[in-house]
């Protein structure tokens, strides 16, 4: 039984990873729902990958703001990026603003009061801590690397302390 139960809960895991897993923009796995690799979060406990919509990027480059529809998401690994640790945070952008889905292991939490207010601090980059990587993609294609030395979601400054 408990040999079961392991395999159901890394075949969960798997399906987890392929949907919600940052992907190459013409990847199989990603067709239909395109998600673009624009950064890397590496902090001494996780690796956080994080991509967002094409529609974004597009309108980043034209020097507009995010749109209505923008979606970005983390996916977070163990510190070497090798495994998935099980947790992705989601953010739409809507017409009343941004919506906030955390996603571990099977609990789902939806407009989380702690997601807002953390997110508050950077109101003036329209909620992003990674808004300069998103730019800097934007402008280079290349994936920009973030290290930060905080442990857990606590924000990194400009110098990653």
């Amino acid at each position: 039984m408990r040999i079961l139960i392991r395999t159901v809960g890394c075949l969960l895991l798997t399906c987890f990873s392929v949907i919600y897993a940052p992907r190459a923009q013409g990847s199989p796995e990603n067709k239909g729902n395109p998600c673009i690799h624009y950064a890397t979060v590496q902090r001494p406990d996780a690796l956080r990958k994080l991509c967002v919509n094409a529609e974004a990027i597009q309108a980043v480059q034209r020097g507009q703001a995010l749109p209505v529809g923008t979606t970005i998401r983390m996916v977070v690994y163990n510190p070497t990026g090798q495994h998935l640790l099980g947790r992705t945070s989601l953010r739409s952008k809507a017409n009343d603003g941004w919506h906030y889905t955390e996603m571990v292991g099977v609990t789902t939490t939806h407009d989380s009061p702690a997601c807002i207010a953390c997110h508050s601090a950077v109101k003036d980059q329209d909620y992003m801590f990674t808004l300069p990587q998103l730019l800097a993609y934007a402008k280079t294609g290349q994936v920009q690397v973030v290290v930060c030395n905080r442990l857990g979601r606590r924000p990194c400054g400009a110098q990653g302390k």
